[in-house]
């Protein structure tokens, strides 16, 4: 099923399928030959009905190689040197960064950092690029590789990353983004994330093809581009257009709250269930050493994930009930146990009913009550502990 790559959805609008086209950025060829013999690639972009995110539901990301051959893009225009300055003009107003290792992800011929050492001399600089650009540049060390966060955050914990003009190329953005922030909340990282891709609005008004090119699989919007950073758990400080509306840029910061939380509620739960089946236990092996005659009320759904996760089985178990009698003839998955209508114990003699459904306990006491069906206790798992349902 065909997802938006940022927020998840499966409803979109076909932009537009156009005829098969050479890759034309990370690939210039050298004869006229090799020109017009160029692999051809499907661009079949689509639109997300939800965030206005356009990207190629064919993109096939094997196709495209950055270690292989240089991403050709001109850098040396006025326009595109004075955009570059009031960004880096824009970093000098957050000095939370500064005196902690600078990373940009995907540097290309470095001209970007180059340009943040003149501002910012006594900074430290690292840049990732798996392309040939990297071995032209001097001006600050280049890993020869792929950014991967699990490994280098935690190695040089930055204080601030740069990703300018590498989301549109990758086939997962929002999975990217969203490992940085895991990986963040792992090492107690919080890092500026500094997100920078070209803007579509503008093209998408006035259709303007020539932005469809293969190696964007995406095309952002202001809408999918704000969208990206909430559902990869980013807090916008700043976003705004820039270069005459061509570029959009944010900077962020992980917010790991949500991670932390559930990280948290997670660990508590698998604590505390593994203290009930300890309680549990003790409680039923007690039960069974006395020879009491049990009950077990509910055997389908969440009755019978109760039964066998608390290891209720037949032998011990035999009877279990219920109250709806389309159930009833019909066995408890995974333990066997043959299900009976609860009207079957009006004329038996129990000792302990067990409710196994916690969320329908009030109305099955209620029913115990008003049929008069003989018992001496009724137990449900309160919290972590099996205790007497008082009503």
């Amino acid at each position: 099923m065909m997802k938006c790559i940022v927020c998840g959805q499966t409803r979109t609008h076909q932009l537009l399928d156009l005829e098969r086209q050479p890759l034309s950025t990370v690939n210039l060829p050298k004869t006229q030959e090799a020109a017009q013999s160029a692999l051809r690639y499907p661009l079949n972009f689509h639109v997300c009905a939800f965030c206005g995110h356009v990207f190629n539901v064919e993109f096939d990301d094997t196709r495209v190689s950055y270690a292989e051959d240089s991403y050709h893009m001109y850098n040396s225009g006025a326009g595109w040197q004075k955009h570059i300055a009031e960004v880096i003009d824009n970093f000098a107003q957050y000095n939370e960064w500064q005196g902690q290792t600078v990373i940009d992800i995907g540097c290309g011929t470095g001209d970007f950092f180059t340009a943040m050492l003149e501002r910012f001399p006594e900074e430290t600089f690292l840049g990732f690029e798996p392309g040939i650009e990297a071995d032209r540049i001097d001006a600050f060390p280049v890993e020869r590789d792929y950014f991967e966060p699990e490994r280098d955050l935690k190695l040089y914990k930055p204080g601030l990353l740069c990703l300018r003009h590498v989301l549109e190329h990758l086939k997962n953005p929002c999975e990217f983004l969203s490992e940085i922030t895991y990986w963040c909340e792992i090492y107690r990282n919080s890092p500026y994330v500094y997100v920078e891709v070209p803007c579509f609005d503008k093209a998408l008004g006035i259709g303007r093809v020539g932005d469809l090119i293969y190696e964007h699989v995406s095309h952002f919007t202001e809408s999918s581009f704000w969208t990206i950073f909430q559902v990869a758990g980013l807090t916008l400080m700043d976003c705004k257009t820039m270069y005459d509306g061509e570029v959009i840029c944010g900077l962020a910061i992980p917010d790991c709250n949500d991670i932390r939380g559930h990280k948290a509620n997670a660990s508590k739960f698998h604590a505390k269930v593994q203290k009930s089946q300890v309680n549990v236990l003790k409680t039923l092996s007690k039960i069974i050493e006395e020879n009491k005659r049990v009950v077990l009320w509910g055997g389908t759904g969440k009755s019978a994930a109760f039964i066998n996760t608390y290891g209720l089985d037949a032998k011990h178990f035999p009877l279990v009930v219920d109250s709806d009698e389309e159930k009833c003839g019909k066995f408890v998955p995974g333990t066997g146990q043959k299900i009976v209508h609860s009207t079957t114990l009006l004329n038996s003699d129990v000792d302990v009913i067990i409710i196994t459904t916690r969320w329908r306990a009030a109305d099955i006491y209620k029913e115990i009550i008003q049929r008069n069906i003989p018992h001496k206790r009724v137990l449900y798992l309160n919290g972590t502990t099996l205790i007497d349902y008082k009503g």
